[in-house]
């Protein structure tokens, strides 16, 4: 399973929006991607390296010191295994992770039906009403427009987003649920070489009263697995570790599309 921090064009997003990109070299020959940004007026850099599989060699970390005076690193790993080395190493465990460290997957290789009955009775039952709800593709800057106005999680600035745009280009998609002529919420999608990310998204009041997020929802699982994409990846969910209450709800609304969680 690919991650969205890994793919080239994450990388070129991160060196436009002012970071360094470095590849270190894994055991067995293949490369990650090291993200380094230096602090305002020192000579001083910290590091993130996330979301990698495999174990980076030992000398790409020292190399890695010797380019850069670095006072901080974060390394997300995919498995608790990979943690071990860096443990050792005299790492420790950060209090706040950078990325969300539990998200839920649904496996899209199963059957339609099988998907369909892997979903919650209440969301089989909603999506079973006949209704006015209509979801379509929207343009970036609307879906922007909405995310700045209803939603409180709005991570990105009108810049960074743009210059995500830029660089995704048509690996990065946004659909809305819309009802009456209104778009009451939507979903940005951003698409690896075998997952969809169902990275951002914003509800309005109006979309919070028709259910119109499990018609989007379900209508881009069904197209990714269209698509060909091996699993759709929720991005992100509420971890006991990392006790965020706002995140509840939401945590809860993904539950009821089925699937499993993964715990980092």
């Amino acid at each position: 399973m690919s991650d969205l921090r890994q793919l080239p064009e994450w990388g070129e997003w991160l060196r436009r929006t002012g970071w360094s990109v470095e590849k270190l070299g894994l055991v067995g020959g293949r490369k990650t991607q090291a993200f380094v940004r230096k602090i305002p007026l020192l000579p001083l850099y910290i590091v993130k390296i996330q979301r990698f599989e495999g174990e980076i060699e030992k000398m790409e970390i020292e190399k890695l010191r010797r380019r850069y005076r670095i006072i901080y690193m974060v390394v997300e790993p995919l498995t608790d295994v990979q943690c071990r080395p860096w443990l050792e190493a005299g790492y420790g465990w950060e209090k706040s992770p950078f990325l969300p460290a539990k998200t839920r997957v649904i496996d899209l290789t199963r059957s339609e039906k099988s998907l369909w009955n892997d979903l919650d009775q209440n969301a089989r039952r909603i999506l079973n009403k006949k209704n006015r709800v209509r979801v379509t593709s929207i343009l970036a800057e609307e879906f922007f427009s909405g995310w700045k106005k209803f939603s409180p999680t709005l991570i990105l600035t009108h810049w960074q987003f743009k210059t995500l745009n830029e660089v995704l280009k048509k690996k990065v998609e946004y659909w809305a649920s819309v009802e009456g002529g209104i778009t009451a919420l939507a979903i940005m999608m951003i698409y690896s070489d075998d997952g969809a990310h169902y990275y951002q998204t914003w509800t309005s009041k109006e979309g919070r009263r028709n259910n119109g997020q499990f018609y989007l929802v379900w209508d881009r699982i069904l197209d990714a697995k269209k698509r060909k994409k091996k699993y759709f990846d929720f991005e992100g969910i509420y971890d006991q570790r990392h006790p965020l209450k706002n995140w509840k709800g939401f945590s809860e609304f993904k539950r009821k599309f089925g699937g499993y969680e993964v715990t980092y």
